[in-house]
């Protein structure tokens, strides 16, 4: 009998060329895997939207917070919806908007009726990042915030004066906007005198005008006031009746050559309506005119009014 021919490293060596035509096969395939893998997500990530993209929403936005403007052209209201990573596909269809892996969708309702030429910019704050919007949109739409879109916060301005509302925490830092109109009346009393032409004061019975009062930080033809204190004041009051010292009522209507004074500062206009920018509250106001007594015209009447402010 034959002695079996031992095994050796040669045999085993002869089966290699085999294995290593699999090996090959099979690291062809995990490459060409990875090469289509890495293409899909190439293509993905060139259709995702960049953060600050604004896209028109569908209708199952969902608004959880809200912020509120006070403007002197008439309020504005934005809606915020909860951060999320996609939209309902079902909603667009194959048009479905993507973010990028880690980036969310903030859906945005902003309601408001400006003047078209109203100098108003909105913006949303997320992590810190601003996001400009648009005020002028009648529907609700998406803005896409890098990052989980945390701390989250809107910010208006108008005519260049800012407000900031922190949607977390409700509070809101109105700025100048903050007191756009206080409401002020006459008390129940007033002091007149009648100043002759030799600078000669005496003091009059005198039936007192309805006065009101509106303080704001804004006037239209003078924009913002300067500093948080100051008001511009518009004057409103009925017509006077003043009692002349020869016992004669006269009627003039003070919008006819009327001066008025708020705290001491004259009127830049000589007429009711916007009449003066005061560096604070409004406390005092005067009327002063031309009136007939002992036959001349050189009276000069002056009634001093305190002012209150009404309760809002």
């Amino acid at each position: 009998m034959g002695e079996e021919a031992p095994v050796t490293n040669q045999s085993a060596r002869a089966v290699d060329p085999q294995r290593r035509r699999i090996r090959r096969i099979n690291a062809f395939v995990v490459l060409a895997l990875l090469v289509g893998a890495v293409t899909i997500w190439l293509v993905q990530r060139d259709d995702a939207l960049d953060p600050g993209a604004i896209t028109e929403s569908a209708s199952d936005v969902r608004f959880a917070r809200e912020a509120a403007f006070p403007t002197p052209g008439g309020m504005v209201r934005v809606r915020v919806s909860a951060p999320r990573e996609e939209v309902e596909p079902a909603e667009y269809g194959q048009d479905a908007p993507r973010v990028r892996r880690g980036d969310r969708f903030v859906g945005i309702d902003v309601v408001a009726n400006l003047d078209p030429g109203a100098d108003v910019g909105l913006a949303l704050v997320s992590d810190g990042e601003r996001y400009p919007l648009d005020a002028d949109r009648e529907d609700a739409f998406w803005v896409v915030v890098d990052g989980e879109g945390t701390a989250l916060a809107v910010e208006l301005a108008y005519d260049g004066a800012e407000q900031r509302v922190d949607l977390d925490s409700g509070e809101r830092d109105a700025g100048l906007a903050g007191d756009l109109e206080e409401r002020y009346r006459s008390t129940s009393s007033c002091t007149v005198t009648a100043t002759n032409p030799a600078g000669v004061e005496k003091p009059i019975q005198q039936w007192c005008p309805d006065l009101f009062a509106t303080a704001s930080t804004w006037n239209e033809s003078g924009g913002w006031v300067d500093g948080a204190d100051e008001r511009w004041v518009s004057v409103f009051a009925s017509p006077l009746r003043p009692l002349n010292l020869i016992g004669r009522w006269e009627s003039l209507d003070v919008r006819d050559g009327a001066q008025v004074l708020v705290d001491g500062e004259p009127a830049e206009q000589q007429r009711l309506g916007p009449v003066a920018l005061v560096p604070q509250r409004p406390r005092v106001v005067e009327l002063r005119y031309r009136a007939e007594m002992y036959r001349s015209r050189d009276w000069t009447i002056t009634v001093r009014m305190e002012l209150e402010e009404v309760a809002r």
